[in-house]
């Protein structure tokens, strides 16, 4: 996917996601493409920002590198292992037991929590816009009815665990990696 192409899909997630969400599911994207044509370019974006934001606050390359790296591998670890779980945990909530859809309706449904933490990344000035990444339990929301026609239990409770799956593995893997900042000089993580 390039560039314009992800915008586009960002856009249209945001502004129109019902639409957009039946778009993905007629896709119908391998997890590879989806990782390369979206997951990883909007975790770089991320990555980015607060690689720039640490060398301005004058942190050694070396720590700035490592905050960006750990970022990265926080928010893919958040959805790859939110993935597995739900996955693992599909025939309990009555989905169908498809990775290939848990992957995207993950993934997407990530959208503007990833959106705003790359933006909050740039400076603690914008930490009230982590609020917005509540909207990424409404893309949840609408994509579970896109991806999964018929849920058999309860729909609230599968897109909370789900959140709640995303946020927390992504704050256990900052948390567990943050010691390896204490090396290199220390540039905050959190934002």
């Amino acid at each position: 996917m390039e560039l314009n192409s992800l915008i586009k899909r960002i856009r249209f997630l945001i502004v129109n996601p019902v639409d957009e969400w039946k778009s993905i599911e007629d896709e119908g994207l391998s997890i590879k493409n989806i990782i390369i044509d979206y997951a990883g370019p909007l975790i770089t974006v991320g990555a980015i920002t607060l690689f720039v934001r640490n060398l301005f606050l004058t942190f050694t390359f070396i720590a700035t590198l490592f905050s960006a790296v750990i970022y990265f591998i926080s928010m893919f670890s958040g959805i790859y292992f939110s993935t597995l779980i739900l996955y693992e945990l599909a025939d309990n909530f009555g989905i169908e037991k498809n990775k290939r859809k848990i992957f995207t309706l993950i993934t997407y449904s990530s959208t503007a929590f990833l959106l705003v933490k790359a933006i909050v990344n740039l400076s603690d000035q914008f930490a009230l816009l982590n609020l917005l990444s509540i909207y990424s339990g409404y893309l949840l929301w609408i994509g579970f009815d896109v991806c999964f026609h018929d849920i058999k239990k309860s729909k609230i409770g599968i897109v909370l665990i789900s959140l709640l799956l995303v946020f927390t593995i992504y704050i256990l893997f900052q948390y567990l990696l943050s010691p390896l900042l204490t090396l290199t000089n220390s540039p905050q993580l959190f934002s």
